[in-house]
């Protein structure tokens, strides 16, 4: 050949390279969606995520042992079916067979630069132990790997992909579109502990644009509510890959029925999933619009199974009919036959989601597919975050019974004494009650009228103390030993931000705070301390900040020596933020009820500062008591003017268990704009309420009738 010929065939040898690249690159580019498949690996779990961009992430790889290389191939069929080099991100749920099982092998024929896991297992089995401790870690020492944690975010171009649970933990913090309160919570009875690596599962929340999908790998149904409740952080989903298989020791109403997914797949196996239980939890699911199936579950039957166009396999002897009615989960050990066998051609089930919410589900088996337009403003999250605050929409509570007979001249105050502002009363284990008011008028700065006043149940005056003590007496708490622990909330002349500790007689045992130093929210002193209350291991729990937006807005712990333990809490709106946390109890499952005043709000924690609920159904919290029963009052002194229109000021009455109002005392001059009513409330040992009245300078006693 000549040479010239030669250059000629290199150059057209290069064009046609140069054009088959151009051509990969160009359908590479040309990729608008992100496609899901959810590969069939017989009853265990593998789904493959392939953004525009190309980056993947699959979550989990089948099973290994018997089945040997069966599910990496079916997984390595949709890699090619993607175009896919190399997987990116791998996570791995849980540290059972049917999750991790293919692992190994899938890496011996592709590469993975990205293991991602909850951390060790904690239900060692011979499988995971001699993966994790022999295979396992020759694998990350060719790539890198993350132990993820709830709020985590994985990197992926062009998702957004949320960690919402992992090692047994979960989100505190609610995703854009979540924070509503789930009222699915109510009802749920929990089932048995879960102690097995299912309730460790990593899950996830992926957002493409405005299509969203939730996937908890094999996430149980008490973590489910630990998740969910009381408010759901996840939102609404478009595509709900179903937990756990479909059984019903997952797949609980709290999450079901609150994620509202339009479209949800069951990657079942022929005899594992797909329980009655679990299906019409399905089902009845608000806004599911359809539902697919990886196999037909004997443990469905014809009964509760979706048509067989959403079912993408049979099994390699296909019985001519289907069994009607749903066969019941054989017992492990009885000797039951093998479940129906499927080692041939597998097919998965393809998401193809555009940035715009629509997306399109196809069944590979028969090439039925169904496109979903994108979701109507109804079908879509409302993030509270983004609206007016919860109080503005709940409805006053203004008109339930008032079983109680009022009484303003109870106390019977000695010749020369009469009421400043009554901030707190409270009844002792010793029947007496203690009453805490401003000395004269609205302060103790310079007065010589003791804080202090302990009554007998005929409201005669027994004892008084603290004078010269306090500036600005403001939280009153008696504890179960007949302690009586007073807070001091403004500072003059070396006095003031301290809370008190004294015997029922009125000897001094303890202070917290430096005299007359406010601290600054990161100091161990306190900042306008407005209430108090201990916890039957003697730990203290304070709130700070009585200037409405304030510089300090939190909620500190000590030990019962008075040694500063904790504190959480910063000024604001937001869940565990504060505007004025006036006042502060505890139920009988030891959760702090913080009554967050100027916010309008009851905020729920447990007591390491973990936000669990808020209540708006109460009005506007000045003071709060919860009896052993778990009957809370709760005292609203500043309702109806601008702060909380619509709200008569009073005493709301009702169940610290589910946040029912079943009583109302009206105050006096509930729709006045002044701040007229009790601040302080407490209730003695016959269930009479005593109101402790600021603007008005009166303690009031409601006699229950009989």
């Amino acid at each position: 050949m000549r040479r010239g010929a030669i250059a000629s065939s290199v150059v057209v040898l290069l064009a046609v390279a140069l054009s088959v690249a151009l051509a990969a690159g160009q359908t590479r580019a040309a990729r608008t969606t992100l496609d899901i498949y959810v590969v069939d690996v017989e009853g265990g779990n593998a789904t493959l995520f392939v953004p525009p961009s190309g980056e993947s992430v699959l979550i989990d790889t089948g099973n290994g042992g018997a089945a040997g290389a069966r599910d990496p191939e079916r997984i390595m069929a949709a890699v090619k079916d993607a175009g896919l080099s190399r997987i990116d991100h791998l996570i791995t749920t849980h540290w059972h067979g049917d999750h991790f099982g293919g692992t190994a092998e899938l890496a011996s024929r592709i590469p993975i630069r990205h293991y991602i896991d909850h951390g060790p297992t904690i239900e060692p089995q011979p499988a995971s132990t001699a993966f994790l401790e022999t295979v396992y870690p020759s694998l990350l020492a060719k790539a890198t790997h993350t132990v993820a944690k709830p709020g985590d975010t994985i990197p992926v171009a062009g998702l957004d992909w949320r960690i919402v649970t992992s090692g047994g933990a979960v989100i505190k913090t609610p995703l854009p579109g979540g924070g509503v309160p789930n009222p699915s919570c109510r009802a749920f009875v929990p089932q048995a502990a879960d102690l097995s690596e299912n309730a460790m599962s990593v899950g996830s929340v992926v957002t493409f644009g405005k299509f969203r999908v939730a996937y908890l790998g094999d996430v149980t149904w008490n973590k489910e509510f630990e998740l969910m409740c009381p408010s759901n952080p996840i939102g609404t989903v478009d595509l709900f890959v179903v937990s756990h298989h479909g059984q019903a020791i997952s797949n609980a109403e709290v999450l079901v029925h609150a994620l509202r997914s339009r479209v949800a797949i069951l990657n079942n196996g022929t005899r594992k999933g797909g329980q009655p239980d679990a299906m019409k939890m399905l089902y009845s699911a608000p806004g599911l619009e359809e539902l697919w199936q990886m196999h037909f579950s004997l443990l469905s039957g014809q009964e509760y199974t979706p048509p067989g166009l959403f079912i993408a396999n049979t099994v390699d002897d296909q019985a001519p009919t289907m069994p009607i009615a749903a066969m019941s989960q054989p017992a492990p050990g009885t000797g039951a036959s093998p479940p129906p066998a499927h080692n041939g051609p597998a097919y998965w089930i393809k998401v193809s989601a555009q940035l715009d919410g629509s997306f399109t589900v196809t069944n590979a088996r028969n090439r039925f597919s169904k496109t979903y337009g994108a979701a109507k403003p109804s079908q879509v999250a409302q993030t509270p975050a983004a609206n007016a605050p919860k109080w503005k929409s709940t409805t006053p509570i203004n008109d339930r019974p008032n079983p109680y007979r009022r009484d303003a001249n109870w106390a019977q105050l000695p010749p020369g004494l009469k009421w400043g502002a009554v901030i707190g009363a409270e009844p002792g284990p010793d029947g007496n009650i203690y009453v805490v008011h401003r000395c004269f008028e609205n302060s103790c700065a310079g007065r010589k009228e003791p804080p202090i006043l302990k009554f007998d149940p005929s409201g005669k005056l027994l004892k008084s103390w603290g004078v010269a003590s306090f500036v600005f007496p403001h939280g009153l708490h008696v504890d179960a030993q007949g302690n009586v622990w007073v807070t001091d909330a403004q500072a003059t002349d070396g006095k003031g931000h301290q809370a008190f500790k004294y015997d029922a007689n009125g000897a001094l045992l303890m202070t917290i705070g430096t005299a007359g130093v406010e601290g600054d929210g990161a100091q161990k002193r306190l900042s306008q301390p407005t209430d108090i209350v201990t916890a039957p291991n003697g730990d203290i729990f304070i709130t700070e900040g009585h200037t409405i937006g304030g510089a300090v807005g939190r909620v500190s712990k000590w030990s019962k020596g008075g040694a500063f333990i904790t504190a959480w809490g910063k000024p604001g709106p937001g869940r565990g933020e504060f505007n004025v946390p006036h006042t502060i109890a505890l139920d009988s499952r030891g959760r702090l009820f913080v009554g967050d005043r100027a916010n309008n709000r009851i905020q729920i924690f447990d007591q390491s500062g973990t936000y669990l609920d808020e209540w708006t159904q109460f009005g506007r919290p000045s003071g709060i008591t919860i009896m052993k029963d778990d009957t809370i009052y709760v005292a609203d002194s500043e309702s109806w003017g601008p702060d909380e229109p619509g709200w008569k000021k009073g005493i709301r009455v009702g169940s610290a268990r589910d946040g029912s109002v079943t009583r109302f005392i009206e105050d006096i001059e509930s729709t006045t704009e002044d701040h007229s009513g009790a601040e302080g409330v407490g209730v003695d040992r016959d269930g009479n309420v005593y109101g402790s009245v600021v603007r008005r300078m009166m303690l009031e006693k409601h006699i229950l009738r009989r």
